[in-house]
């Protein structure tokens, strides 16, 4: 469950990263 709730929860996180970093870029 914990795993479960860490990967729901830094799948999104690392997307918003990703979709900043393209923006700055």
């Amino acid at each position: 469950l914990e795993d479960n709730m860490k990967q729901n929860f830094l799948e999104p996180l690392h997307h918003l990263q990703t979709k900043d970093l393209k923006d700055v870029m």
